[in-house]
C-alpha cells in the first residue's frame, strides 16, 4: 500500500469500516489492488511490520475511544436540555394539621424550594390570578367566618424547550378559630 494512501484512510479521507468483519470488503484504487476490492484487514495490515500493525491497532483503539467520548458528551448534553434554570431559594414548610391539641403530635414536611426570579410564571389560588415578583406570589385574605377555609390552585410554567405549558395544581387549607 502507498503511504499516501494509508494516510488519507486513517486520517478519514478514505473509506469507514461499519463492523469488526474481516470478510468485509472495502472498494479501493484498482490501479493500487487489481481486484478493486479487497479486505479491511487486508487493506490496513497486509505487508506491513508488526510495529506499523501495532500502531494502526493503536491507532484504531484511540478512535474507538474518541467516538465513545464523543457519543457521551452528547447524550450527556442532552441530559438538562429540558431543565429549568433556578436562581434563587427558599425553605419550605408544609405542616399536616395547622390546629393541635395538647399531646397530639404536630407534623411538618420541611424542604428546599427553587425558583427563577426571571421568570414570571402564572400563579392562581381560588380563581384568582396573583401578581409575580421575582418569580413569587403572595396569597393573601381577610379571615372571616369560622371554619376550615379551601382553596386550590396553580402553577403555570413554559417549558423552555418545547415552549409548552405545565400546569402545577396545588391545595391549601387553614382554620379561622
Amino acid at each position: 500500500m502507498e503511504c499516501g494512501k494509508y494516510k488519507d484512510f486513517i486520517n478519514g479521507k478514505g473509506k469507514t469500516v461499519n463492523s469488526i468483519n474481516t470478510d468485509e470488503y472495502i472498494e479501493v484504487d484498482p490501479n493500487i489492488y487489481k481486484r478493486g476490492k479487497v479486505s479491511w484487514t487486508n487493506y490496513l495490515f497486509a505487508d506491513l511490520p508488526l510495529a506499523a500493525d501495532l500502531a494502526i491497532l493503536t491507532k484504531l483503539q484511540l478512535d474507538i475511544k474518541n467516538v465513545e467520548y464523543e457519543t457521551v458528551k452528547y447524550l450527556f448534553s442532552q441530559i438538562n436540555t429540558q431543565d429549568f434554570e433556578f436562581d434563587n431559594f427558599i425553605p419550605i414548610v408544609s405542616i399536616a394539621k395547622p390546629n393541635v391539641l395538647q399531646g397530639e403530635k404536630f407534623e411538618a414536611y420541611i424542604s428546599l424550594g427553587a425558583y427563577n426570579t426571571k421568570d414570571n410564571h402564572s400563579i392562581s389560588v381560588g380563581g384568582r390570578t396573583l401578581i409575580v415578583n421575582k418569580g413569587r406570589a403572595k396569597f393573601e385574605e381577610v379571615a372571616n367566618g369560622k371554619g376550615e377555609k379551601k382553596y386550590e390552585g396553580s402553577i403555570i410554567v413554559i417549558n423552555p424547550v418545547t415552549g409548552k405549558e405545565i400546569n402545577y395544581p396545588f391545595k391549601i387549607s387553614y382554620n379561622v378559630l
